[in-house]
């Protein structure tokens, strides 16, 4: 829609983009770069990962992109995502120009130019088709998974020593999925809940 520029995915979404998408480039973040005078100057700082066409091209794209790309296969990629996972990166697709998918970005809070306005205003990216769900059998209230949500959506509850999800809030990115030491907390279709089934914002 108008006024959105990307959508949150979790890991197992973002492998299925790496899988689908040709070619992919690895690159430097300019959100890090504008925001947080961060220079990621090779292919072992570089964040970003441009997909498709476009980036045959990519020696034509303004001076940021001057230092270069790398370009991986779909393994390399999906690699790259598990270390940016357990980095506690969220990812998400970019869109340029709904609905073409350009780039997968790997965030972080406060250096992201998608991930910031959507935390502080709610506006320019769509939440994921999925919502955190915990299973309070298996936690142990260890707060591993509330140190990874960026999106205040996880909170510790103090009356049960147990992590709280806002489904409102949360934008199924997975974070605290995939940090959960004990499997105690899973990814639900957000569809399958009614009260968030259209919350995408």
């Amino acid at each position: 829609g108008k006024g959105l520029d990307g959508q949150i995915v979790p890991l197992k979404d973002a492998e299925k983009v790496m899988e689908l998408c040709s070619p992919v480039a690895l690159m430097s973040c300019i959100c890090r770069k504008e925001w947080r005078a961060i220079d990621e100057r090779n292919e072992l700082e570089y964040t970003c990962m441009g997909i498709g066409v476009g980036m045959f091209k990519w020696e034509r794209w303004p001076e940021r992109y001057k230092g270069g790309v790398k370009f991986v296969n779909a393994e390399e990629a999906k690699e790259r995502l598990r270390k940016f996972d357990k980095m506690g990166f969220v990812h998400g697709v970019m869109l340029f120009g709904h609905p073409f998918i350009g780039g997968m970005c790997q965030c972080d809070y406060p250096a992201c130019l998608m991930l910031r306005p959507a935390v502080d205003f709610g506006i320019i990216l769509l939440k994921s088709h999925y919502v955190a769900v915990v299973d309070y059998d298996l936690c142990n209230g260890c707060g591993i998974c509330a140190q990874r949500c960026k999106f205040g959506a996880l909170k510790f509850e103090s009356t049960i020593q147990k992590p709280y999800i806002d489904q409102f809030k949360c934008y199924g990115c997975g974070l605290c999925e995939s940090g959960c030491p004990r499997k105690a907390i899973n990814l639900v279709e957000r569809k399958s809940i009614p009260a968030v089934a259209e919350v995408w914002k």
